[in-house]
């Protein structure tokens, strides 16, 4: 049978790129007489080069989404140096690739229907509220972000099929991790707080503890919220300082450690500690400790130490009174500790007033003056949040939604598990090691998530889009392994 499907020589694929970069030429030459501005068509270039280079490597396409979500450079770039946006256009153009690699280069795309049909799943609830919800502007807007994460999920999972792969991902995190908490860290150090870095290095002054307020890191995002996407980093931080091979790469994973641990510090979140505290428990557990590594961690935590502010004990130091059921007079003068009880109360009766369907997707904040003056215990008269992602999903989408939401969850954590095990079954020890720092960092960011709504939805999609794609990862790399062994048993080979 002959195939129909067309399969370029080299010399098409050099003509065609050849083609493609005169006619990006044509048009930056074009851009720079309309608009004048060498910054912004400069970005144009770069943006045009990783185009280009992610037709033939698309892997490069992937590596470049992961330092664009995650250091937020395009929003920065947006809203502080009045750039265009480099995002907007990056995911849709890299779908295309994907699609246009499929079909004239034959670079089949790894499995990719299951996660689309578990996030159409949970988009559809979403679609359904616009039928109820009290704001439909507000849902609808939200709507578009979800369809908008999901298709960076899908590109993820589309793309990320080796374990080279992966590896490169995770240093590409923790490499953007370096560069955002390296700023924030030595801004705090030097109190530096008024001078924003670029937009990448935002301070608030926020309370602290009763009275006492001060500044608090934040990144290019808010305060708690920064060091949310930062807990994901300290295990696969101190994965790769366990497991490279490479001194330099352990130095790197060693910074990376310091100044993400600093960082999360430095924004005060005791939801961030907690979180903290999990992820170095959980790592520590299943790491075999040689008395070298102990040490070494002894001295990163008393570097560490030196460094901890005033008040930040005394603020976690609240946890203990609030978690033993004791109300001191520093909780019960606490404005974000009433705020966050009046928001989670709000959040609960929500769901029992609307068991089954919620009242409608990021409709909470409409709602909820509604239930609040009732209640008593916020003085604000203002939207609030439910400053927690599953009594957000709870009040906002029901009992259909939390369904939804955990059936992801599902997948996503068996697919670790099995991962784990393919890659033990191939003898890849560093990829499962990689997998179960992954399903770790995972975790941190569920369990801050306990106190933290959805905000900065791309982090959480981002980190899940990972966690689908490792199960891709697997089974790949146990087929090549199946591969090679067969082929070295083979008479042809062993007659060589």
């Amino acid at each position: 049978m002959i195939s129909t499907r067309w399969n370029p020589s080299t010399e098409v694929v050099t003509l065609g790129a050849a083609a493609l970069a005169v006619i990006i030429g044509l048009m930056l030459g074009l851009l720079t007489g309309l608009v004048g501005q060498p910054l912004y068509l400069f970005g144009l270039l770069v943006g045009a080069g990783v185009g280009v280079l992610a037709l033939f490597r698309v892997e490069y396409g992937l590596l470049a989404l992961i330092v664009i979500s995650y250091t937020r450079v395009s929003d920065v770039l947006v809203q502080y140096h009045g750039a265009p946006s480099v995002a907007k256009l990056f995911v849709p153009a890299l779908l295309l690739i994907v699609f246009a690699r499929w079909l004239i280069l034959d670079k089949k795309p790894a499995p990719w229907t299951k996660t689309a049909v578990l996030l159409g799943i949970y988009g559809l609830v979403g679609l359904a509220s616009l039928l109820y919800a009290r704001d439909a502007a507000a849902a609808q807007a939200a709507l578009s972000d979800y369809v908008k994460d999901s298709l960076i999920v899908l590109v993820i999972v589309m793309i990320l099929q080796r374990g080279e792969t992966l590896r490169r991902v995770v240093w590409a995190l923790l490499l953007s991790a370096i560069f955002l908490a390296t700023i924030t860290t030595f801004q705090h150090l030097t109190g530096t707080f008024t001078n924003n870095y670029g937009g990448f290095a935002l301070a608030e002054v926020q309370q602290i503890i009763g009275k006492t307020n001060d500044f608090r890191i934040a990144g290019p995002l808010s305060s708690n919220f920064y060091a949310l996407i930062l807990i994901p980093m300290v295990p696969l931080a101190m994965d790769r300082l366990w497991h490279e091979k490479s001194n330099w790469l352990r130095f790197l994973a060693a910074w990376a450690l310091i100044v993400s641990v600093l960082s999360i510090v430095f924004t005060y979140s005791r939801g961030g500690f907690v979180a903290l505290v999990v992820v170095v428990v959980l790592m520590l557990l299943r790491m075999k400790l040689n008395p070298l590594f102990i040490a070494a961690l002894v001295a990163v935590g008393l570097l560490i130490w030196q460094f901890l502010p005033a008040q930040y004990t005394d603020r976690i130091g609240t946890l203990s009174d609030l978690f033993g059921g004791e109300t001191s007079t520093a909780v019960s003068t606490d404005i974000s500790f009433r705020g966050r009880l009046s928001e989670t109360t709000v959040a609960w009766l929500m769901f029992l007033d609307h068991p089954i369907q919620g009242v409608g997707l990021a409709n909470y904040n409409d709602n909820y003056q509604d239930y609040s003056q009732n209640l008593g215990l916020d003085t604000r008269l203002e939207a609030r949040s439910a400053h927690s992602l599953y009594l957000e999903i709870a009040a906002e989408t029901g009992l259909i939604g939390l369904i939804a939401f955990g059936a992801i969850l599902w997948v996503l954590f068996q697919g670790l598990a099995q991962s784990n095990a393919i890659f033990k079954q191939a003898r890849l020890p560093d990829y499962a090691h990689l997998t179960i720092a992954l399903a770790i960092a995972i975790l941190g960011y569920l369990v801050g998530s306990v106190f933290l709504h959805l905000a900065y939805a791309r982090y959480f999609w981002l980190f899940i889009g990972l966690g689908l794609a490792v199960p891709n990862v697997a089974r790949y790399e146990l087929a090549q392994r199946t591969s090679r062994n067969q082929a070295a048993a083979s008479p042809d080979s062993a007659s060589l």
